[in-house]
């Protein structure tokens, strides 16, 4: 490690003030901003140190690179951050594997005025660092020195969990059907097609053309630019659903598949699959399609990403109010709700025990 900048493995701290361009229609921080803003925190450090934390002779003979985003943990937004706080991100490398790295980000809001702050978000990340010149090509990772064998365990223990839970969960080669006849995904009808409530009513669809400012210096989308897309669609779907603004409660773990480049069609479904009393859950698929050869116009369409999100209807009083429970009409329907039970019920038991491991720790302090 000898001339390396260990100082590096610190972390860094991100700092942006919070305008009305970022805001909901409740006037709070949309949830697509911050996880935007996120996944960019988490970027710069690793890529600062998959670059920098290098001997002068690998820097010599390696090429440069990036790092994109492979996969964000379950995450839960824990308070609202409101327009006029400066939202302050500090990101720190956890733990390193041979080829990707593990990131923490904790989203704070400051109030200037008062110079109270608030945690309102805890984020984990696994990067992968990528040739700049060539996307295709995965680089090294310099190993991290730890001085805790705890928490060099405990990253041990997350890399083996995630690596585990992409290949048991891998959809990477699944594709939208658009021929579906009126069924999760199935083509989109005029409004009034279908019943309010149902999974065909509040289905939704975005699509936009990558340009240059959700790329990367590389030219390949940003796994932040995808997230923000990702929550926007799937707001539209709780909204529809509810019939009421809605706002971002967690997301679960998301695996990005495969890389976007600029110029590529990226479409994003979504549509609900759970409803509990006073929440809604809403999976998000995301496709690019690119063009192999531009003389030929011959394209070629990939699943990018996919994922859970659950959305809380706020009430005129800033307080959850209770959503109207989802119909389901076919097996398919009924088994995608059975699954979203299990992933709520698992949701109240982590959340459960979070809350009294900060208990713990607040007495022990």
């Amino acid at each position: 490690m000898a001339g390396r900048p260990i100082d590096l493995l610190k972390g860094i701290t991100v700092s942006r003030l919070m305008n009305p361009v970022d805001a909901n229609v409740y006037g709070n921080v949309h949830g697509g901003v911050i996880l935007n803003l996120i996944e960019e925190s988490g970027s710069i450090i690793a890529s600062r140190y998959c670059n920098l934390v290098k001997d002068e002779q690998e820097k010599k003979d390696d090429d440069a690179c990036f790092a994109a985003m492979a996969r964000i943990e379950h995450m839960d937004f824990l308070l609202p951050m409101h327009i006029g706080e400066v939202a302050e991100l500090m990101a720190e490398i956890k733990y390193t594997a041979p080829h990707s790295l593990l990131v923490m980000v904790t989203v704070w809001a400051e109030n200037v005025l008062t110079g109270q702050k608030r945690l309102t978000n805890k984020a984990h990340l696994w990067y992968v660092p990528v040739g700049l010149k060539d996307h295709s090509k995965v680089k090294d990772v310099p190993p991290m020195v730890h001085t805790d064998p705890a928490l060099e365990e405990k990253g041990k223990k997350a890399y083996d969990k995630q690596k585990a839970d992409r290949m048991r969960n891998n959809s990477a080669d699944q594709l939208v059907d658009f021929n579906m006849p009126t069924q999760r995904l199935g083509p989109m009808s005029p409004p009034g097609a279908f019943e309010p409530h149902t999974v065909e009513y509040s289905r939704s669809y975005l699509s936009m053309v990558i340009g240059v400012n959700e790329c990367t210096l590389s030219g390949i989308c940003r796994g932040g630019a995808i997230l923000k897309l990702m929550d926007e669609c799937a707001g539209i779907v709780a909204a529809k659903h509810a019939r009421a603004p809605c706002v971002t409660a967690s997301i679960e773990a998301i695996n990005f598949h495969r890389r976007c480049p600029k110029g590529s069609l990226l479409s994003v479904f979504g549509y609900a699959t759970f409803t509990s009393a006073r929440s809604i859950e809403v999976e998000v698929i995301v496709e690019c399609e690119y063009f192999r050869k531009q003389e030929t116009l011959e394209s070629h369409r990939e699943r990018t990403a996919d994922a859970f999100f659950t959305y809380v209807c706020i009430g005129k009083d800033g307080r959850t109010r209770p959503i109207a429970q989802l119909a389901v009409n076919s097996k398919e329907e009924e088994a995608a709700f059975s699954q979203g039970k299990d992933r709520y019920q698992k949701r109240k038991l982590e959340r459960q025990a979070s809350i009294e491991e900060m208990k713990k720790s607040g007495d022990a302090a």
